[in-house]
Formats: C-alpha cells, structure tokens, sequence
C-alpha cells in the first residue's frame, strides 16, 4: 500500500472513488464504518444510494460541477440502516488509470449542526429576552448606534429604532452627564470589561429627562465586538427616595419639636398659673399690676406658639368631634372675607354630598385660616382664592387654590418644614403650613400641594369620613370658678407645675394629696384610708405613666374619677372618652373642669 492510500485509509473523514456514471469505485475504512455496508457491498452501490432521498434530484448537478471545477456543498447522506446524518462534501475531478473520476472527501457534521442549532436557539432566546427585557438596550460601535430594544424606544419615547440607528450614543444622555459618559466610555476603550453602574440623566426626544441607572460593557454583535449600556428608569425610585427621606426629616423635627413644645408647656403652666394667682392678690389699681398682665400676655403668646410646635409634630392634644366642613367653612367665610381683603375674589364651592368628618373643629378651623392667608401672601397684587370642597370616594376633600406668584420646585418639598419661610422678617414665624401639616395628619388625613412658579398653588387637604350626627360645640361657661371640698390626689413630676396646681385646688376648698411621681401616688393611696374622689394626674411622666397610676389605683378606690393633664399627646388615655385638660390653662379652667368631672355621672 502506497503512504497516500495508507493516510487515505486512516483518515477520520470518509473518502470515496466516484465513477463517471456515479458507481463508488472504492472507499476507506471511515467509509465502511459511517454507512454501515462492508467494504464489499459498499462498492458495488451508486452514489445515490448513499444519499437521502429530498437530495436525490441534485446530484447529477452536483457531479457535473465537481467534475468541471471542483465543489464544496452540504448535503444529507443515508447509513444502511436508514438513518441519515448532515455531511459536508469536497468533490473534485481526477483522472485515475485513464478514467475520469470524482474524488469526494465527506465529513459528517452532526455534532457541527449540533451545536450550531443550539447557537441558534440560545441567540434567539437572549433577542427574546432583550427584546421584552424592561431595560433599555442599547449597542453602538465606532460612535454609532446600531442596535437599540423597544424599551429604549419605549423610555425615550421614540417610534422605531431607525430614528435612533447611526447617531452617536451620546444623542440620548443628557448635555450635563456627557462629559462623564465619555470618560467611562474612555475606560472601556482602554480595555476595562465593563463599568459599574452610575446615574445619569437621560434626554428623551422631546426635551424631558428621566433618570436612569446605566451600567456599561463590552459585547458581541453581528459577529463584531460592540459596547453595550443597560439602563434602568429610577425616576420613580429616585421620588420615593425623596419623600421617604422627608419624611424622616420631618419626623426627626417632629420629635425635637414635639420634645421642646412638651417641656415649655410645664414651664409655661407654671409661669402662666403663677401669674395668675399674683393678680388675683393685686388691687385692680396697682403699679404692678400692669406688669403681670404683660407677663400673662406674653406666656399666652408662647402657649400659642407650642401649641403650633406640637400640632406640627402630631403630639397635640386634639378633642375632635364630628363635624360639617361645609359648615365651618361657611361660617368662617364672613370672617376670612375680611381677613383677604377686597383685592381678592374669593370664592367658595361647597359640594352638597360631603361626608361628615371626625376633627378637633378649632383646630381644622386653624387649618383652613393658614391656608387662606398663605394664599392671600402669595396674591400681593390681587388674584382669585377658589376654596372647594369634594366627596371624592367617601372621603371629605377640601381644595384651597389661588392664582398667586407659585412656588418653586427648590422650594416645594420644604413648605411644611417649621421655621421655614420664604416672607420676610417679622412677617411670619414659618409655623403656619406647617402646623396644618401637623393637625391634618394627627387627624388621620394628608395634605397634599402642586405648584410651579407664576402658575398658583392648589394644596389639597383629604380627610376619612366619619358616621353620626354633628356634635355641637361647648360653649364656655362664664361666671366665678366653682369651689369644692372633696380629696384630690395629684399626680405632676414638674415640681413648678405641681405647686401651682396644689394652690390653686387647695384655695377652692379641695382636700390635696400631692405626689411627684406614679410610683409615690401608688405609695400613698396604700396609706389613705380614706381614699379621693379624684385623681388628677399628668399622662407623661417617668417611672410610670398616668394611665397606668389610674389604672393601680382602680381597685384600691372604684369610685374615684380621673382628670389627665398634658400638653403631649404621646401616649395612649387607655379608656374611650377619658377626661382630658390640655396644658397650658388657667386658673378658672382647671377649677371648672375638676369640678365638671367630680359631678359628671358616673
């Protein structure tokens, strides 16, 4: 055997001897083991025998064409068993002992077609993927953009791709952020696999910007490398972001307000108490006299401005009752009329089928007055109030819109922070929004607000609705604070506010127990035989609260009624309807509503 017909012999790919009219002359041991006929049998078959029966109608061609120049092709051939396989064929022409012939070297691809159908399959998954991926795609090569998903269509609001195809990838960042996509793209370029994810703004076609989180790498496309950026829309994210982070803020100033407002109360009881009792001994004629009365002036002032503290950190003490908005805003209506004055129209539009609400009415009043004269500052020049009120799905809704100078977007997410203000010195303490922030959301409503500059301002307040009739509201009693006789057992930690409230109840005739703490009121009503028909007690306190004093000493005195003091409205009263004196107040508050309680039935 020559050395080319033993490398022809052991060669993995099969090789065959065609005769002109298609016999096989002769074929290698590849031959025989690929289709399966002994050697014998194999040459005494045609070339059509080995070929599957859909490719039958090609071969005559096939051989002219190899015979004349030489052909590579694919083709099916047939085992002797019947299977089929894929196979590539090389045929050329040759002259062997005077004869023409066809020398084809066949070499089976399955394993070839194979793994280029799983090529196939795993490419149109990943398009698929990419196609419906929420992510926006986009690939761009030599500063052109060649490929981009329907997401990034979707996102930068564009109609096909052939309006974003062939322009610089840069067309789509906005002008600001340009300078910093360059350089990471400059990092790619200087071989880094990818870059990490970076936030960046996005211009879409019509000017807009949406902010996205883009990361960017290398790839393949069209079987040529490629660089590829992956972003994601965060703009919604990036809002929430915003407002939750503001709202911690606003906690975090609620709780320090709310502190401060609750230890200035004590001190103001105190100041406000104490000066009360100097006047009472003070002849209606004396120098001093006027010095008190400013003093009372001054502390009530202060009260006030606690009072705006602890409605902004939702730690005041509200009485709500339900109540008609509609009603309260056509009352007030007189009154804010004058307040806007007549370079103003104001106007009101009451939705006859608003629910009911449950609120504190002097304190939603308060909210209704801010918002009306935060409105008249913005009108300087005059405008349109509108104040309406909707029943939007069972919820009450009341709208406050002017037409006034607008609020910027730098501006906006402070409104509701105290002390910020945008008016000038000594016209304002910046408490006014954002104490009807405070009171609307203790009430269990949100206040809402929309503005632009030069555009108005709409702030929105929604409150749930509440069932039951109107309850009217109490009007004070005039006359001499009323006296008694019976025990009270008073409970303050507050040493100044503790010795006011023990003069005041013992020069109206009470019997007083005095105890700085809950564990010392415990400690004493052990020792009281004779027990107290009222326990007047601070909610706050340390070591134990009021609520759980009263409820220790329920079983040594059933019959004893509880009056609670305080200023916070932190902790819970425990029972539905406890009897409640908000601090700070007067002489003649405090000796009328012990006296209330003592006579209520039980």
């Amino acid at each position: 055997m020559w050395p080319v017909e033993l490398i022809a012999e052991r060669a993995r790919d099969i090789i065959l001897l065609i005769g002109a009219d298609g016999r096989i002359l002769d074929g290698n041991l590849a031959a025989v083991r690929a289709y399966g006929y002994p050697h014998d049998e194999l040459i005494a078959l045609n070339i059509r025998d080995l070929r599957a029966e859909e490719t039958q109608p090609d071969v005559p061609r096939q051989m002219r064409e190899a015979g004349a120049r030489g052909i590579l092709f694919e083709t099916v051939h047939r085992r002797k068993s019947g299977e089929t396989f894929p196979c590539e064929v090389s045929s050329q022409g040759a002259e062997l002992r005077g004869e023409d012939v066809l020398v084809s070297i066949i070499r089976d691809i399955t394993e070839r077609k194979r793994a280029a159908e799983a090529v196939r399959r795993s490419e149109e998954r990943f398009r698929s993927l990419i196609e419906a991926s929420a992510d926006g795609i986009l690939v761009h090569r030599d500063d052109q953009i060649i490929y981009v998903n329907p997401a990034v269509l979707t996102l930068l609001g564009y109609a096909d791709a052939g309006e974003l195809c062939g322009k610089s990838p840069l067309v789509v960042v906005h002008p600001d952020d340009r300078a910093a996509v360059l350089e990471r793209l400059a990092r790619l370029g200087a071989g880094e696999a990818s870059v990490p994810p970076m936030e960046q703004r996005l211009q879409r076609k019509d000017g807009s910007t949406l902010m996205a989180e883009v990361v960017g790498m290398h790839c393949e496309f069209d079987g040529a490398p490629a660089l590829m950026a992956i972003g994601r829309d965060i703009t919604e994210r990036r809002r929430l972001e915003e407002q939750l982070r503001q709202a911690q803020k606003m906690e975090a100033v609620g709780r320090l307000a709310g502190g401060v407002a609750h230890d200035f109360n004590n001190i103001l009881t105190a100041i406000q108490g104490q000066c009360e009792l100097l006047l009472q001994l003070l002849d209606a004629q004396a120098p001093a006299r006027r010095h008190g009365e400013l003093i009372l002036r001054a502390a009530g002032r202060a009260a006030s401005l606690t009072g705006q503290l602890l409605a902004f950190s939702r730690k005041q003490v509200l009485q709500p009752r339900v109540i008609d908005l509609n009603h309260s805003i056509a009352e007030l209506k007189i009154m804010l009329s004058t307040l806007i004055g007549e370079s103003i129209e104001f106007v009101t539009e009451l939705d006859p089928s608003l629910p009911r609400v449950k609120a504190d009415p002097n304190q939603l009043e308060q909210v209704i007055v801010n918002l009306l004269v935060n409105a008249r500052d913005a009108m300087p020049d005059g405008g349109r109030l509108t104040v309406r009120t909707i029943n939007e799905g069972g919820q009450a809704q009341l709208e406050v819109r002017d037409t006034g100078v607008g609020i910027d977007a730098e501006t906006l997410p402070r409104i509701f922070e105290p002390f910020f203000t945008t008016k000038k010195p000594r016209k304002g303490t910046g408490l006014g929004l954002s104490m009807a922030y405070g009171i609307v959301t203790q009430s269990g409503g949100t206040i809402t607000v929309e503005s632009a500059p030069g555009q108005g301002a709409l702030f929105r307040v929604t409150l749930p609705s509440a069932e039951g009739a109107v309850e009217p509201t109490q009007a004070a009693v005039p006359g001499p604070a009323p006296r008694g006789h019976e025990t009270v057992l008073l409970v303050e930690d507050d040493g100044d506010v503790r010795q006011f409230l023990l003069e005041v109840l013992e020069s109206h005739g009470y019997r007083v127990l005095a105890a700085r703490d809950g564990v010392e009121a415990v400690r004493l009503a052990e020792r009281e035989p004779r027990g107290a028909e009222l326990l007047l007690t601070d909610v706050v306190m340390p070591r134990m609260s009021g609520p759980e004093v009263a409820e220790r000493l329920k079983p040594l005195w059933p019959a004893m009624k509880v009056l609670f003091i305080s200023g916070y409205a932190e902790q819970s009263l425990g029972a539905a309807g406890a009897a409640l004196l908000k601090k700070p107040f007067t002489v003649v508050e405090l000796a009328r509503r012990v006296r209330a309680v003592l006579d209520a039935a039980t």
